[in-house]
């Protein structure tokens, strides 16, 4: 199946410089596609696979809204969704089952500022298309950094299910390989922090034209400037994670005796990249840190019926959750990633910018090893730099998080067409976040 969604949009802009107030016309575009295949090989044997597809295309205003931001703060957003899966099942006998399932999942973010560089891409644009420097006024800001993440997962899976008496045993394994790029020009064009007084009566004179940053004229921000914020990288403002996540369990539904069957079972899950346990990153992270490889979550149940119209049911299970990777994939930018802190240092042209020079370096952008060395926590000396750390870094002890869940009930047949059940259920999460 296939199917296309469009719908026209007006984005009006209310901010106080009605100069700045432009209406932008952009219809917001939806594709999804739907297809699945099943197949029998013999009578004992069936594929079944499945893919489908999800492309979005919008607008948004960016910011924190239509009053307090420049137009050049806003662009399109794109999200792009690909899904394959596969699953063979084969009736081994007739008390065992195998299902073998495998998979693939895609997803891109890419979130692009509508402001270009005399109708093109800007001449730096590690990602995408490049982005502006980013104004921070008082209750104000002008432009934005682009955004691109991809995200992709392959998985595959095996569940046994086999019948011994008494016993019916669930059993399998799974691994999912989770790989995530992250493209963000965070601060890579420098983000003047100028909201320390009003914004210069002016202001509108100085961005003539809202969606060329080369006819913006910032040098006379330089006196209300507290500082700059502009990151430079070693990998061009790109970042990859790799997490290799596995997992086993094993589950025995017991029939004692006719009106009382137990649940038992156990699951196991290691992740080879949870935390940044290998990561070096002084002081926060030394680089040996012992990975979580006690992670066992157990699982028990009970059903007892007490006569042929009331049952008893209840059960515990621990489950460990799949550890957030903002603190691996944060990590990981600030290696790559230093963010210099630069203080206004009272020149006229602290807030210049032309080819090959800014100003707040007095010369040319220099390299991320030549601003290491300039970096306070690694050469503490007068003229240094900050470094600005405003995003997570994670940090020795930090464990993955888990809930204990815990069910009973009482379920009673009153007469043949109505019944009565009560419930309680219970979740306790445990290093939560």
């Amino acid at each position: 199946s296939y199917g296309y969604a469009r719908e026209p949009h007006t984005y009006a802009y209310t901010s106080p410089y009605p100069f700045f107030n432009v209406d932008v016309n952009f219809p917001s575009r939806a594709h999804t596609v739907l297809g699945r295949v099943d197949y029998q090989f013999t009578p004992a044997t069936r594929l079944s696979v499945r893919g489908s597809g999800f492309n979005n295309l919008f607008y948004a205003l960016g910011g924190t809204g239509s009053a307090t931001t420049h137009p050049s703060a806003g662009g399109t957003r794109g999200r792009v969704a690909t899904q394959y899966f596969a699953n063979l099942t084969h009736v081994v006998s007739n008390r065992t089952v195998n299902q073998l399932k495998g998979g693939f999942t895609n997803y891109e973010r890419q979130d692009q500022p509508a402001v270009r560089w005399k109708g093109q891409d800007f001449p730096y644009h590690p990602v995408l298309h490049g982005g502006s420097v980013v104004v921070m006024l008082r209750g104000y800001t002008i432009g934005a950094s682009p955004l691109n993440i991809l995200q992709d997962t392959q998985s595959v899976r095996d569940d046994l299910t086999t019948s011994l008496g008494r016993h019916d045993l669930k059993m399998g394994g799974e691994y999912l390989r989770y790989h995530n790029e992250f493209r963000w020009c965070l601060r890579c064009d420098g983000v003047i922090q100028a909201d320390n007084v009003a914004p210069p009566a002016n202001l509108e004179s100085l961005f003539p034209v809202w969606n060329d940053a080369s006819t913006w004229n910032l040098a006379p921000l330089a006196s209300i400037t507290r500082w700059v914020y502009h990151s430079l990288s070693d990998t061009e403002h790109r970042y990859e994670i790799v997490r290799h996540l596995f997992a086993g369990w094993l589950q025995d539904d017991w029939k004692v005796r006719q009106k009382l069957t137990l649940n038992l079972g156990i699951r196991y899950d290691f992740d080879t990249n949870t935390n940044s346990a290998t990561v070096r990153f002084l002081p926060w992270l030394p680089g040996n840190l012992p990975r979580e490889k006690t992670n066992f979550a157990p699982r028990l149940g009970i059903n007892l019926g007490l006569n042929d119209r009331t049952v008893i049911r209840g059960g515990y299970g621990l489950f460990y959750a799949f550890a957030p990777n903002d603190g691996v994939q944060q990590t990981e930018g600030y290696l790559h990633r230093f963010e210099n802190q630069i203080f206004y240092d009272g020149r006229s042209n602290f807030t210049t910018l032309r080819d090959g020079y800014w100003g707040w370096f007095d010369g040319p952008k220099p390299s991320f090893e030549q601003s290491l060395q300039r970096a306070c926590d690694v050469n503490n000396v007068a003229g240094c730099v900050y470094r600005s750390l405003t995003q997570e870094i994670n940090y020795p002890g930090r464990k993955t998080s888990y809930s204990h869940q815990a069910s009973a009930g009482v379920q009673h047949q009153l007469g043949m067409d109505m019944s009565v059940e009560v419930n309680y259920t219970f979740t306790g999460g445990r290093r939560e976040e």
